[in-house]
């Protein structure tokens, strides 16, 4: 949105000029209030147990494997804008930006 802003040469555009100083101007507009179709696929969990007559022959009670996953996928058709985060631009002790993690586990019971 930054390159549509108001300049004198840019006069028919919706998005306000840059001022410094004045980072309160948008705080009561609606103007960012758009729509933001989002899907996000936050958490899968995959796994197997192993059957236990496998396990028997093998010495073992119970075998498990698995792969757990956050954060895999987002898209939103919003460009810029991460909806997860704050757009005051106010930083918390609580936001953080999501990051993917992928754990793989075996469970193993002797």
């Amino acid at each position: 949105d930054i390159f549509n802003r108001w300049t004198p040469d840019n006069t028919q555009t919706d998005v306000p000029r840059l001022q410094i100083g004045y980072q309160e101007a948008n705080y009561s507009s609606d103007r960012f209030l758009v729509r933001n179709d989002a899907i996000n696929l936050k958490n899968v969990t995959l796994g197997y147990t192993f059957p236990k007559t496998w396990m028997t022959r093998a010495g073992l009670q119970s075998l498990r494997l698995f792969v757990s996953a956050d954060n895999l996928w987002f898209s939103s058709k919003r460009q810029g804008l991460d909806p997860r985060q704050y757009i005051s631009g106010a930083q918390e002790a609580a936001a953080y930006s999501p990051i993917r993690t992928v754990t793989f586990g075996l469970n193993v019971k002797f």
